[in-house]
């Protein structure tokens, strides 16, 4: 786990009004968490990073309408639309034990109890009743495992870089 990355918490979806006003889509759970960054990265067409700073805000509906520092008018914002939001590693806050950032599972090996590799974690989605690992192995299968720590979830090491699991249904 690097903790000096930067971590996609959402997205500029669209220019609000006239005044610089941009519709934001968060990743973030609740999604006005996405409000609580200090800073806010966003990634130019040739690469290079922006840093903006939230001048103003309001929940509406479930899309986030925000003010940014320095974007005054609806062309200033029309150049931000379809862009991620990243912000520092860092200022995410600490998690309890046995809790994750999804960003940090991404692309981690995945073992069996025997130690071999079933695959890499190639993507996650909720439920409602828990999370799911999306594994793809080196045929490009998908397996479908409940992220249940300690019953089918057996370690998280994220210093070492991998998954171990219990799930006999995949052999």
């Amino acid at each position: 786990m690097n903790n000096d990355k930067n971590v996609f918490v959402g997205k500029v979806s669209s220019p609000h009004g006239i005044k610089g006003w941009l519709k934001v889509i968060s990743y973030t759970d609740p999604i006005e968490n996405i409000l609580s960054y200090k800073e806010w990265f966003i990634i130019n067409e040739g690469g290079s990073k922006k840093t903006f700073s939230i001048e103003d805000s309001r929940i509406q509906g479930k899309k986030i309408i925000v003010k940014l520092d320095g974007i005054e008018d609806r062309d200033s914002a029309e150049d931000l639309k379809n862009k991620e939001i990243l912000v520092s590693r860092i200022d995410l806050p600490k998690l309890e034990e046995n809790t994750f950032y999804w960003n940090d599972l991404l692309d981690l090996p995945v073992l069996d109890q025997k130690g071999k590799q079933i695959g890499k974690v190639d993507s996650l989605f909720e439920t409602g009743s828990n999370d799911v690992l999306v594994i793809v192995n080196e045929n490009k299968e998908r397996f479908l495992v409940p992220f249940i720590m300690e019953e089918v979830i057996r370690k998280v090491d994220l210093v070492k870089e991998f998954i171990s699991i219990d799930w006999p249904e995949i052999e």
